[in-house]
């Protein structure tokens, strides 16, 4: 439904603020959209980063939540792909080599008259959607400003308080 999202952010008002301001401790970044937590870290601190899982654990234990260990839990070096929702956000955001290399073959097969596993308008939708992660400036998603204990949800921004201020 398309309340699921403000739902899921409604819901996680309390994990978002907690992990946030852990994540902040250890000077590190916290996103979430629907299920998937990432933390990024401007430094690879491996000693910090078992203190980091596991205080996340407690968190969402504490939220109501449980955190699956195995293939869901990934740990992503600099060198490595590192991904998140289903998008490669190394240096800048984009779609997945396999994902691309699907794309171009569908195109191809939709060019020379064979049978291809998606319509014409699946894979318009596709490329739009390629076209959108690419718009995303490489400075913003790698220098965005973060401020300690601030939190947003993606689909309601939270802008911060000025002291002094009035409400």
């Amino acid at each position: 439904a398309p309340t699921s999202p403000r739902l899921a952010n409604l819901v996680n008002i309390s994990l978002d603020r907690n992990i946030t301001r852990m994540a902040a401790r250890y000077k590190g970044t916290y996103t979430r959209y629907a299920d998937d937590i990432t933390i990024s870290f401007p430094e690879d601190w491996p000693r910090k980063l078992l203190k980091v899982i596991h205080r996340v654990k407690i968190i969402a234990m504490g939220c109501g939540h449980e955190i699956h260990d195995g293939r869901k839990l990934g740990v992503y070096r600099q060198h490595q792909r590192q991904r998140g929702c289903g998008v490669v956000v190394n240096a800048k955001p984009a779609l997945p080599r396999e994902t691309r290399r699907r794309l171009r073959a569908v195109e191809h097969a939709l060019k020379v008259g064979k049978p291809a596993t998606m319509t014409p308008s699946q894979l318009s939708g596709w490329r739009a959607y390629e076209r959108s992660l690419s718009l995303v400036q490489v400075s913003e998603w790698k220098t965005r400003p973060r401020r300690k204990g601030m939190y947003r949800h993606a689909d309601e921004p939270i802008s911060p308080k000025r002291k002094g201020a009035g409400a």
